[in-house]
C-alpha cells in the first residue's frame, strides 16, 4: 500500500499563501497542495521533522486566514516539507473545511 492509500484526507493540489512561525523565524512560502489534515509547503530550507508551527493559511475571501498548528512529518532538502495539522483556533477547521470542499468539486 503506497501513502495515497494511507491518507485519511483526499488532498487538493492548491497554492495558498502560508506565513509560519517556529518561534525563531516567520516565513512566508505557498502551499503545494492542501488537505484537512495537513499541507505540502515548498521551500529549500525545510523545518526538521518534528518541529511544531504556527501556521497562518490565507484562503481566499470569504474564507478568510485560518490559524493552525502543525508538526513537521518529513523534509524534503531543496524541496520542501510535509505538515500534518495538530489543531486550529476558534472556527478555523470548519472554515478549512468549506473551503476544501468548494474547490475540490470546482
Amino acid at each position: 500500500m503506497d501513502n495515497d492509500d494511507r491518507r485519511k484526507f483526499e488532498r487538493v493540489p492548491i497554492a495558498i499563501v502560508v506565513r509560519y512561525s517556529d518561534h525563531e523565524e516567520q516565513v512566508a512560502i505557498m502551499s503545494r497542495d492542501l488537505s484537512l489534515g495537513g499541507l505540502f509547503l515548498g521551500t529549500v530550507t525545510p523545518a526538521p521533522a518534528s518541529t511544531t508551527l504556527d501556521l497562518h493559511l490565507h484562503l481566499p475571501a470569504p474564507h478568510g486566514e485560518v490559524r493552525a498548528r502543525g508538526k513537521v512529518m518529513h523534509c524534503l532538502q531543496g524541496i520542501g516539507m510535509g505538515v500534518e495539522f495538530a489543531g486550529f483556533d476558534g472556527d478555523g477547521e470548519p472554515r478549512l473545511r468549506r473551503y476544501l470542499e468548494l474547490v475540490s468539486t470546482s
